[in-house]
């Protein structure tokens, strides 16, 4: 195999993967966090808040939706709306006095859960990251509801790392395919590059993005980096 790098988003990821890495002749880069910042239209996302109670569901797919919902309100949703949330979208409504009443630990758990829960024709807004809201909004139709899609916050890359021709991505969660999504967006990443994703949710949330991730869920466990890589190069 010739020499190739590989992006991770999460030193826990790197850290377990080295000695492999080694043996490969393979190189790790850690890409870090993106910056989140306010979304392309601030007037848009505001005008929908100020709409809130005309929807019958909040669905939140990231801790930062649910961060960018109650800053903008200044206060976590009413009890008028019924709420499903993505687990770390969960905690941040909890540290708020705010439960969910769904909860799922990715998008494709969230909406498997609301189906036969969310009424047919019923409205429901889905705040989400610039990069992302680009299958969501989709699948609830599916379901049946009406879903409003907005920007709620954007991303922004950190640091002026050299990426030197990455080979492949490995993403554990879906705040790491939407730091994925804002390197490629910024041109820093190539879009076609392949990713591994260690669990489903970052799968969904690198579709959601316009991106495709590859689930090895054992990748951590040793034995199975050569042949994903092996796969990419060929």
């Amino acid at each position: 195999m010739r020499p190739t790098t590989v992006l991770f988003f999460n030193p826990d990821s790197a850290r377990p993967l080295s000695r492999e890495l080694a043996a490969l002749g393979a190189g790790a880069i850690l890409v870090p966090p993106a910056t989140i910042v306010a979304p392309p239209d601030p007037l848009s996302w505001a005008r929908t808040l100020s709409e809130l109670a005309l929807f019958n569901w909040l669905v939140l797919p990231t801790a930062a939706a649910a961060e960018a919902v109650i800053e903008g309100i200044g206060a976590p949703p009413g009890l008028t709306i019924r709420v499903a949330a993505e687990r770390a979208a969960g905690e941040v409504l909890r540290s708020e006095g705010r439960a969910p009443e769904v909860e799922a630990s990715g998008l494709g758990d969230l909406l498997e859960l609301l189906q036969g829960r969310i009424g047919r024709r019923q409205r429901a807004l889905v705040p989400h990251a610039a990069v992302a809201g680009r299958r969501i909004g989709d699948r609830l139709q599916e379901l049946g509801s009406e879903a409003v899609c907005r920007a709620a916050y954007d991303l922004r890359p950190v640091g002026a790392i050299s990426l030197d021709n990455p080979t492949a991505a490995i993403v554990a969660g879906g705040t790491e395919a939407e730091t994925l999504a804002c390197w490629v967006q910024a041109g820093r990443i190539p879009n076609d590059l392949p990713v591994a994703a260690l669990d489903p949710a970052a799968v969904d949330a690198a579709e959601d993005c316009g991106l495709v991730a590859t689930l090895i869920p054992g990748l951590l466990g040793g034995g199975l980096l050569g042949p994903f890589l092996d796969e990419t190069l060929s």
